[in-house]
Order: C-alpha cells, then structure tokens, then sequence
C-alpha cells in the first residue's frame, strides 16, 4: 500500500551518517534513484539506480581504480524482513571496466552477514569469484577464479589525495579473519604470471598472523612461501 520514490546524490558525509562503509572502496558522490515499496509505512522491497560516474572506486590489492568522469552505474534490488534483516537479491554493477554480479544479506543489526559476488571482472586481469561470511569467530573469504592482478602489492597509492581532502575513515577492523585464494594465474609486474596460484591467510584486522602461498613461474619453477606468528607477536 506505500511506494516511495527519491532522488538525489549520495556524498560522503550522507554515506558516513547511513553507515554504508563504503569509504575503503567508494568515494561519492553517487546519484541515486530508489523505489521503494511497502505495507502501511514499513518499507519491504527496495530497488535502486546509482550512478557512479562521478565516483572514485578503488581496490588497491587488485590494482584496480575507476577515476571520476568514467562510465559506471549499479542496481540493486533488497528486500526487508519482519526480524529487522535484509536480503540484497541481485547487485550488478556495470561499466567499461568493471562488470560484478552477486548478491548480499545483512542482519538486524545492519551487520553485513554474507556477500557473493559470483562474477567480478575489475580492469584487464581480474576475473574472480568472492564470498564473505560474518562467523562467531570472526570473518571467512574464498576468492577462487581465472585470474587477479598483482601487481599493485607492495606499492603505496601515490593518487591519494591529500589528508585534507581525504573522507573521514572508519576505524581499523579489529576482528579476526581467514582467508583462502584459489586462482588460475595471478599477474606480477613485468607481465610475469604466476600460475596455479594458491594463498591461505588469517590473522586479525587487517595485520595476518600466518600466510601460506604457492605457485608456478613461467619457468616451471614451483614458487612456495610462508609467514608465521613469533612469540614476541
């Protein structure tokens, strides 16, 4: 009996009152145009159009970033339960460079509960598949799928902007994690690929405890390696 339409732009400090805890990846603004439906006031079902041409979207761990002016947009589809949960059914976010298919669900807390992106293509070497669980004990990712880019890791972003102009950003994550990589082939710098690429990482927040890698250099060579918590921590 309740629709519900809106427009506007999304910029950071509207992201940061709504607790979207994008600011790692997303800087607005963002246009958004919603529809949403419901019973007597309660808001069940919403569908969403963002425009995200002018936004910066960066992943600095897959070398990936989408500058304002570039082409992007998403839509979003979610459905809210009687318990105060939410079920994000489809997200498909598209755009020249990026393509990502998946879907999300959230507690009554707002918590992030679940994320399954079945399909992300991010620039010219990343195609993967994603999945985050919130456990008890902390968080589970898999990240399985032809192939990532590498070659961002261990280089500071130089086109940060400056602190002041910088959104304010969320504390540092404190919870533990587990996280496991499967991949056909990861890209270095200097188009060398690492093949049958294999990563087994926890920790807490984001400082990992223990990591165990492998893989195949174009060379044949088996690459292998490992870092382990010492006793001083």
């Amino acid at each position: 009996t309740s629709k519900i339409q809106t427009k506007g732009v999304v910029d950071d400090a509207t992201r940061t009152a709504l607790r979207l805890g994008t600011s790692g990846i997303v800087t607005c603004p963002v246009g958004v145009h919603s529809t949403l439906l419901g019973h007597h006031g309660q808001i069940r079902k919403a569908n969403l159009l963002l425009d995200l041409t002018q936004a910066t979207m960066a992943v600095d761990i897959i070398n990936f970033r989408k500058t304002p002016g570039t082409a992007a947009a998403a839509q979003v589809s979610a459905q809210f339960l009687n318990d105060g949960s939410a079920r994000v059914d489809n997200i498909a976010v598209t755009g020249p460079t990026l393509t990502t298919h998946g879907s999300m669900s959230f507690g009554a807390d707002s918590g992030l509960e679940k994320l399954d992106l079945s399909d992300v293509r991010a620039g010219p070497n990343n195609a993967f598949a994603i999945s985050l669980t919130d456990r008890p004990g902390g968080f589970d990712v898999s990240v399985h799928g032809r192939s990532a880019d590498g070659t961002g890791i261990g280089r500071s972003n130089s086109e940060k902007p400056p602190a002041a102009q910088q959104a304010p950003q969320p504390p540092p994550p404190t919870r533990p994690f587990h996280a496991t990589v499967r991949l056909d082939h990861v890209v270095m710098r200097e188009g060398i690929l690492v093949s049958d690429f294999s990563l087994d990482a926890s920790g807490v927040g984001d400082k990992p405890q223990s990591i165990a890698l492998s893989g195949t250099l174009p060379s044949k060579a088996r690459v292998t390696g490992s870092v382990a918590q010492a006793a001083d921590g």
